[in-house]
C-alpha cells in the first residue's frame, strides 16, 4: 500500500469507529497502542479500546485490561485490570486468562471478590448474546 492509500484505510477506520462500531475502534486502538500506521498514543488506544469494550467487545475488554495493568494512557489499577480480564474472559477471549492469573496474584482475597462482584453485575445489565 502506498502512502495515500493508507490514509484512505485509516481515515475510514476512524469514521467507522467514530459511528460506534466497536471492532474498528479497537482496531484504532491497536494502531494507537502499537504505533502503527499513527504515532503511538496510549491515551488514544485507552480511549478506543474502553468505548469498545463498554459495547461488550471482548478483546478490546482484554486489551483494557492490559492498558489498566500496565498504566497504558490511564492510571494503572490492578482492580480495574482484573475486572476488565474477567468480563473479557467471561465472553470467551480466551487470551484474557493469562490477564487473570497475572493480576490475580497480586490482589487480596477481599479485592478479588470485590471485583468479581462487579463483574457479576456487569453481566446483569450486559448479558452475553
Amino acid at each position: 500500500m502506498n502512502k495515500n492509500e493508507i490514509n484512505v484505510a485509516l481515515n475510514f477506520l476512524k469514521s467507522e469507529a467514530e459511528r460506534g462500531n466497536a471492532i474498528f475502534q479497537c482496531s484504532l486502538g491497536v494502531f494507537y497502542l502499537k504505533g502503527e500506521v499513527v504515532r503511538q498514543d496510549y491515551n488514544e488506544a485507552f480511549r478506543w479500546f474502553k468505548a469498545a469494550a463498554e459495547q461488550g467487545l471482548p478483546e478490546a475488554q482484554n486489551f483494557l485490561g492490559l492498558c489498566y495493568s500496565h498504566g497504558l494512557g490511564v492510571i494503572q489499577n490492578y482492580n480495574e485490570a482484573y475486572y476488565w480480564y474477567l468480563i473479557s474472559y467471561r465472553n470467551g477471549d480466551k487470551n484474557a486468562k493469562h490477564g487473570v492469573k497475572r493480576i490475580k496474584n497480586i490482589l487480596t482475597d477481599q479485592q478479588k471478590q470485590e471485583v468479581q462482584d462487579r463483574v457479576n453485575e456487569w453481566f446483569k445489565t450486559h448479558p452475553k448474546e
